[in-house]
């Protein structure tokens, strides 16, 4: 780990570029970040079936919300055909809401809330799609607490096994 090296003789705070160098930034996002469990909302954020909540988390563009089966899902907002976002702000798109489906601004392909492909206009018979259904990604997520974590890495144990120190500490203000 040849990043982590002290600022002063005691070591007692982290050199500078800690904080601005975006090569160690580089190393952190995928040697720290993307190895943890992280706290992209709460589920009260999206209550109702078709709820979303759309944010960026290390480079994703991702959004957060409630299938028609009640379950709470992160999603990657980018589409699998030629890469657009699948609700860009400079197009008027809320940053939340309610929808039924999302739909490509691009090609105009859509995908459900849990985010099976429902449609590609014109490409039935096209090669990239070949009769196939081509998903958004959903990323791996867990509720914990009420929380929604996320993480990158698909070995890590469950967020109630990471963080089960913590229940006896959070009980105190149930």
């Amino acid at each position: 780990m040849g990043h982590c090296r002290p600022a002063s003789e005691s070591g007692d705070r982290l050199d500078q570029r800690a904080y601005t160098d975006p090569n160690f930034y580089a190393w952190e996002v995928e040697n720290v970040l993307k190895r943890q469990w992280l706290s992209v909302g709460h589920i009260s954020q999206v209550p109702e079936i078709g709820d979303y909540e759309n944010f960026d988390l290390l480079g994703e563009a991702m959004i957060m919300v409630r299938g028609k089966d009640n379950q709470v899902r992160v999603m990657s907002r980018i589409c699998p055909h030629r890469a657009m976002d699948l609700m860009p702000r400079d197009f008027g798109h809320a940053p939340k809401g309610n929808q039924r489906s999302f739909l490509c601004p691009y090609h105009r392909w859509s995908f459900g809330l849990d985010g099976a492909m429902l449609g590609a206009p014109a490409m039935q018979q096209s090669a990239i799609c070949n009769g196939k259904n081509i998903p958004l990604h959903i990323f791996r997520t867990e509720i914990w607490e009420g929380f929604v974590f996320l993480t990158f890495d698909p070995d890590l144990e469950p967020v109630a096994t990471h963080y089960q120190g913590l229940r006896a500490y959070v009980d105190r203000w149930r």
